[in-house]
């Protein structure tokens, strides 16, 4: 990994942030008292929402500017409930 990257992954990091400001509400602390299984449900839930734009993105030569929108906000929704589990499962490492 160059510079570059690691400003891209920063940048990644920055949206991640946004949608929990965003998403507050929802999320409140629940993931810090629900079920462990309730948490991997979301994320098996947005890897399907994920997998149904990337389909719809790869059977086209068009371009779809919403599916890939809806893309990257699934994989900002997936990464924060892998921080959740993450958070959930200890930091022993």
């Amino acid at each position: 990994m160059n510079l570059n990257d690691f400003e891209e992954f920063l940048e990644f990091n920055k949206r991640q942030i946004n949608i929990i400001k965003i998403k507050e509400a929802k999320y409140q602390d629940n993931w810090k008292t629900c079920h462990i299984s309730t948490i991997f449900a979301k994320i098996d839930y947005q890897i399907d929402k994920l997998t149904k734009s990337l389909e719809k993105i790869a059977s086209t030569t068009k371009s779809l500017p919403q599916a890939t929108i809806n893309a990257r906000n699934t994989l900002l929704d997936i990464s924060n409930y892998c921080f959740f589990l993450h958070k959930r499962l200890g930091d022993k490492n």
